[in-house]
């Protein structure tokens, strides 16, 4: 009776992890977060060479980080991309709604990180050959995307407005993980459906002509003394 049953429940238990364990390793997956802000965003940042982030607005990630990202940005040879929702993006009235904040909010949260982030370069601060690009996209944003080198983390956005914990999955860079996936899939959102607002290597500055009326005082301000 041992053998039949309570050895066969094991030996089912061992199979079905082990196929569990293959499939996760397979998607490239290195860690789950059940709270994104978990991760050890500081560190990542400053040992990064390349970051690219795919965000609604990220005004909590961005106030919280913004040391590091301006350490990171004034360092020599680094890469920083930041794409956000266009202004006129047709997913910000249904993404307002789902946060409980009116359009003109979330226009002007975007208005904010679009800010933060183009500060130091406008201030001149961006280290030798580092490189600073801020693109407005029209596509759907249905999860965020934090990029570090070969790292990837993704959180996806509910379909409810009930108050959860928003889980977020690590891929690592690896052949056939969703890594390259999610890495192509901003990349095409980059090409096809998105605007530039700033670009340091290109010398290009459209922050005014894409964020209208909801460019803030400081960055006018900044840009006319710029």
């Amino acid at each position: 009776m041992y053998e039949i049953f309570i050895r066969r429940q094991q030996t089912d238990f061992v199979l079905e992890s082990i196929e569990l364990k293959e499939s996760i390793i397979e998607a490239g997956i290195v860690n789950v977060y059940s709270n994104y802000l978990d991760f050890d965003f500081s560190k990542a940042i400053k040992h990064s060479h390349s970051i690219r982030l795919f965000v609604l607005y990220a005004a909590v990630w961005l106030n919280r980080y913004t040391i590091e990202i301006k350490d990171y940005i004034t360092q020599e040879n680094h890469s920083l991309t930041l794409c956000v929702p266009s202004l006129d993006n047709n997913f910000i009235r249904p993404l307002s709604i789902q946060f409980g904040y009116s359009e003109e909010d979330v226009r002007r949260k975007i208005s904010e990180s679009i800010s933060l982030m183009v500060r130091p370069a406008l201030k001149k601060q961006l280290g030798k050959g580092s490189k600073l690009k801020i693109y407005m996209h029209s596509a759907r944003p249905s999860y965020s995307m934090y990029q570090f080198d070969d790292v990837v983390l993704v959180g996806n956005y509910y379909c409810s407005n009930a108050r959860r914990r928003a889980p977020m999955f690590v891929f690592k860079d690896k052949p056939g993980s969703l890594f390259e996936e999610f890495n192509s899939d901003l990349s095409q959102v980059i090409s096809d459906n998105s605007q530039v607002v700033y670009d340091s290597e290109e010398d290009i500055n459209n922050i005014v002509a894409l964020l209208g009326k909801f460019t803030s005082p400081p960055l006018k301000e900044l840009l006319e003394t710029g």
